[in-house]
């Protein structure tokens, strides 16, 4: 269990090192804690999540241009994204920031650049994270 130091939560760990005669009290050394990882999984930006009645929710833009809050089962995350095990579908919209942000004469709208393209070169997960009432697809 970690513990607020500063307002950074540190965590206490015991490492076993396995060493040889080359190995002496006093050396540095660097060492990788696997947290976990995930292959083909729909991620959204963390922008997107937020928390209501204990659960995790993220808000999608439909069709009509109405909105929907849906459940969500996240899993691993980093600073940027988390994965989605339930509750989206691959290139549903989601909502970063708020739609309640938005004012009566704006509109969320669905343009073309609001949507990264399988021809960036990238996995498109870096794209459209920010701002509020902007949408982001959820992408693998």
């Amino acid at each position: 269990m970690g513990r607020d130091v500063n307002g950074i939560p540190r965590f206490g760990v015991d490492i076993k090192v396995v060493g040889g005669p080359k190995l002496r009290p006093g050396m540095q050394a660097k060492a990788h804690i696997d947290a976990g990882s995930a292959k083909d999984v729909l991620l959204v930006p963390l922008e997107a999540i937020f928390e209501e009645d204990g659960s995790a929710k993220v808000e999608i833009l439909n069709k009509d241009g109405t909105t929907k809050v849906v459940t969500v089962e996240l899993g691993l995350m980093n600073d940027r994204v988390a994965e989605v095990k339930s509750g989206l579908n691959e290139g549903d919209l989601v909502i970063t920031g708020s739609s309640a942000d938005i004012l009566p004469s704006q509109q969320i709208g669905t343009k073309d650049s609001l949507i990264p393209s399988n021809s960036d070169g990238g996995s498109g997960n870096d794209n459209n994270q920010g701002g509020n009432g902007s949408n982001s697809p959820a992408s693998k």
